[in-house]
């Protein structure tokens, strides 16, 4: 046929596009070597597909990640469309970036190895060896850049125009050609497929080609119906028999009453050896309809396997005529499929149920599945029909009127041509399955939720019951459950036990780690007021712990370089800390204290500033002068710096406990001019260096402040005041103790 011009496009006479086909199989070509069309026909049509399947999932990808609504790397989301899942490794553009690499070949292995094994429905279906030495890898680059830059399986154009079919049947024309005469037994050419529909106007009916191949005659037929106004749904294609051959499966459950216990049987009737099929005896031995025989037995087991009876229960048996011998196909995949034959168990190489031309085997069958075939007791066939001769079987319409009357009767001895098949159970009610969930884990103190599941092969309801403390007593009732975390840290078993209706049980236990909680220790209590050196200073904290179960000591800082055990009191693990403490020197001291559980954890430290020992016979102080109060000192201007002066006496008088005296302080660069109205202490050290005061005052004659002097008679004299307001924020501090420039600061003993 002459090529012919049409819509800019050349098209040859079977309509496949010219073009991109022949550049397709022209660098194709240079492949081949001394490989012969057969090779390198699966390199080609091998490329051609993992371009199409890319192509369609980059599609799916970019409409998944324009949606928004789910994760464009899930694999189930392009299930449920229907498109292939194209792992990372088989995505074109990694192979079209490493066109030019000679690793290309061993990419493209490792691209077909990854879409088989995440499309199981593809396993052992693509072509491989794309990495051998014998293939030009230059050239298998060339031929990746080539699909790349033509063909876009995914846009509109190609969608509309087929152009995977009709590359796919360009190249198998060509392929055929190469090959001669071999390649008609694979490749039709399109345009004698469109003659015979065209003869044959499919409008509708069936379509039976048990030769389907690519499936040419049915694209063919649809494309004839909608362009003669038809229904694509008015027309059924099949590839293999054309009718249901076999009369229907019934599934029935049953229950033992006393036990509760469950098993389906399936009563079957394939079709006979005899019988007229569309696909021909494969004179295999395994007689006429051996593939109708062994499609029922696959699609009978995946059926059984989806659960018709709505049980739940594993234990199935198959029974019936099968009309297939023990090792025919139709009992091959029944066995494939996870059963078991009981007559071979039980019977052996010996057993049968039926004679024909003088040869004995076994037509009839009781088929387990594994779980079922463990409740077996006894399988046996009860010889009452396959011995006897023909004469004396069921049938009536070969007998004569005397055969009949003289020796037919209406008895078991004349049921059929086949022995019964009897199969004996110890039904077992399976125990319920569970699983205690976990491991689980917390804090000491959590109230841990502890959830079971399960479930009971027969279908009944199931119950749950827990051992919390693993001592062999299941006391507390529900699936989900409160387990109190007492102590930590270590693990504990817990115990659930599952019952059925029957009360058939079983067990499963987990582990629950409780981690240890620290103590929590809150604020010392401690003397608010000076105490008078010689005096005992008592404090006290209390304490809490998640860990009810825990026990605890403490430690006291008395902030004299001495500490001591702290006296604990407590219940359930928390409780209070104290101590006593004499001191052996007038000072300010800070005290700090801390709780350890018994399992070695540190509580929080807590502080308490200061505890105030005083000596009203250590002496007093005198001071006044001048500093340079440093930038930073003054709150509400860090900036200013300049002259301050200072002057004070503190002392206690006879028999007081509180001290008196004056102090003023004057930071002349901002007007600051205070002066106190009270003393709280006097604190003067043992060696009579040194003096700590505290007390009241206002500034500029208004207010209410507390203020602090340390003041030092040393070589230099050193002198620092912190002043702060009431609410604790500071109005100022020069930092630091700080030598005097002028005056004198004497400590009196």
């Amino acid at each position: 046929m002459p090529i012919k011009k049409k819509n800019g496009k050349n098209q040859n006479g079977n309509g496949a596009l010219l073009g991109i086909e022949n550049e397709l199989w022209e660098a194709a070509d240079k492949l081949r070597g001394h490989l012969d069309a057969a090779e390198y026909k699966s390199v080609v049509l091998g490329l051609i597909f993992l371009k199409y399947v890319s192509d369609i999932f980059e599609q799916v990808r970019e409409r998944v990640e324009n949606e928004g609504l789910d994760d464009p790397e899930d694999r189930d989301v392009y299930l449920a469309v229907r498109s292939f899942w194209v792992p990372k490794e088989a995505r074109w553009k990694i192979l079209q970036d490493s066109a030019k690499h000679e690793s290309i070949g061993n990419l493209i292995d490792k691209a077909m190895e990854a879409i088989e094994r995440d499309n199981p429905s593809l396993r052992g279906m693509l072509p491989g060896n794309y990495g051998r030495a014998t293939l030009d890898k230059r050239r298998l680059g060339d031929l990746v850049d080539l699909v790349s830059n033509k063909i876009n399986f995914a846009d509109e154009e190609s969608r509309k125009q087929d152009t995977l079919g009709r590359v796919y049947e360009y190249f198998l024309s060509q392929f055929a050609s190469q090959e001669g005469r071999k390649g008609g037994e694979f490749y039709t050419p399109r345009s004698v497929v469109r003659v015979l529909v065209e003869m044959l106007a499919p409008y509708k009916g069936r379509v039976f080609d048990p030769c389907c191949g690519s499936g040419g005659m049915f694209v063919q037929s649809e494309k004839f119906a909608e362009a003669h106004g038809g229904r694509i749904g008015d027309i059924s294609v099949y590839g293999g028999d054309t009718t249901a051959r076999n009369r229907p499966s019934l599934a029935q459950a049953f229950e033992e009453v006393s036990t509760g216990a469950h098993f389906i049987v399936d009563v079957n009737h394939l079709k006979s050896k005899g019988s007229a099929c569309d696909v021909p005896d494969a004179m295999d031995g395994q007689g006429n309809c051996s593939i109708v025989r062994t499609n029922s037995a696959i699609t009978l087991t995946n059926w059984l396997a989806s659960d018709p009876t709505g049980t739940g229960d594993p234990d199935v048996l198959i029974i019936g005529d099968l009309n297939s011998y023990a090792m025919e196909d139709p009992i091959i995949a029944i066995l494939n499929a996870g059963y078991e034959n009981l007559i071979f168990q039980f019977g052996g190489l010996n057993a049968y149920s039926y004679v024909f031309d003088g040869q004995w085997g076994y037509l009839d069958h009781a088929l387990s599945t594994t779980s079922l075939s463990s409740q077996v007791a006894s399988v046996a066939e009860w010889h009452i029909n396959s011995d006897e001769p023909s004469v004396l079987d069921y049938n009536t319409e070969y007998k004569s009127a005397g055969q009949i009357t003289s020796l037919y009767a209406p008895d078991e001895f004349r049921i059929a041509d086949h022995d019964p098949v009897l199969v004996d159970f110890n039904l077992v009610n399976d125990p319920p399955t569970v699983d205690a969930g976990g491991p689980y884990s917390g804090n000491e103190g959590d109230s841990i939720t502890l959830t079971a599941t399960g479930s009971d092969p027969e279908g009944t309801a199931v119950t749950f019951t827990w051992d919390l403390d693993n001592n062999g007593t299941y006391e507390t009732s529900g699936q989900s459950v409160a387990f109190a975390a007492l102590d930590g840290t270590q693990d504990y078993t817990v115990n659930v036990m599952a019952s059925d209706a029957f009360s058939v049980t079983a067990t499963a236990s987990a582990t629950v780690h409780v981690e240890n909680v620290a103590p929590v220790l809150g604020a010392i209590t401690a003397p608010a007021a000076p105490v008078a050196l010689g005096t005992a200073a008592n404090i006290s904290a209390l304490f809490s712990d998640a860990g009810v179960l825990d026990t605890h000591t403490g430690l006291i800082n008395w902030g004299d370089g001495s500490s001591s055990a702290a006296v604990v009191t407590e219940t359930n693990g928390s409780g209070s800390a104290a101590g006593s403490h004499q001191y052996a020197e007038a000072g300010v001291y800070r005290i700090s204290m801390t709780v350890t559980d018994k399992d070695g954890a540190l509580s929080n430290e807590v502080v308490y500033e200061y505890v105030i020992v005083y000596d009203p016979s250590a002496g007093f102080v005198t001071g006044g002068g001048w500093i340079t109060s440093p930038a930073g000192a003054y709150a509400l201007d860090p900036t200013l710096s300049g002259k301050a002066t200072f002057g004070f006496v503190s002392r206690y008088k006879k028999g007081a406990s509180v001290p008196t005296g004056n102090t003023t302080f004057q930071f002349h660069a901002a007007g600051f001019n205070f002066s106190s109205t009270s003393y709280e202490w006097l604190v003067v050290n043992q060696g009579g260096t040194n003096a700590q005061f505290k007390g009241t005052g206002t500034i500029n004659g208004e207010g209410s402040y507390q203020f602090m002097i340390w003041a030092s008679d040393g070589n230099p004299d050193t002198f620092r005041i912190k002043i702060t307001a009431t609410d604790g924020s500071l109005v100022y501090d020069n930092g630091v103790s700080q030598a005097i420039s002028g005056g004198s600061i004497i400590v009196h003993k």
